[in-house]
């Protein structure tokens, strides 16, 4: 009697789960804009748009990786909602190795968890990550009142 109840919850759980990877792995790609140049300390901004919007609320994560592989970035993930498209911001620090770096990953995460895609395109995904001359302040100044 317990068999066939647990079989009666356990095949509609299967079934659900299938439908579910179905409409997750029917995401294609996302295509990724942002500029071929940014400088140490400055930030970049990806514009992400997907083919369709999910039917679900979700978020969106970028992952950029220096060529030679020698530092990793992973920028917060950023609203998507329903629509197709966000914009992700990435602080590149002072001290990032310069040269060229590459998108590696998109991720679409729902937001109520559970479900992540990778939506990341193919084709020419890199930037050029410049030399910022840093200016520092030398000494302060201090008052005690």
């Amino acid at each position: 009697m317990k068999r066939a109840a647990t079989l009666k919850l356990i095949v509609p759980l299967v079934l659900l789960s299938l439908l579910i990877g179905i409409r997750v792995s029917g995401q294609p790609a996302a295509k990724v804009e942002a500029p071929k140049r940014v400088t140490q300390g400055s930030d970049i901004v990806f514009q992400i748009t997907t083919d369709k919007p999910a039917n679900v609320a979700g978020n969106v994560a970028v992952q950029v990786v220096s060529v030679d592989g020698s530092q990793t970035l992973n920028s917060s993930t950023y609203s998507l909602g329903t629509s197709r498209t966000a914009s992700v911001s990435l602080t590149i620090p002072l001290d990032a190795k310069t040269g060229t770096w590459k998108v590696t990953k998109v991720t679409f995460y729902a937001s109520s968890g559970g479900i992540f895609k990778d939506l990341t395109p193919s084709g020419d995904l890199t930037f050029e990550v410049s030399h910022e001359f840093v200016v520092l302040p030398s000494k302060a100044e201090v008052e005690i009142r």
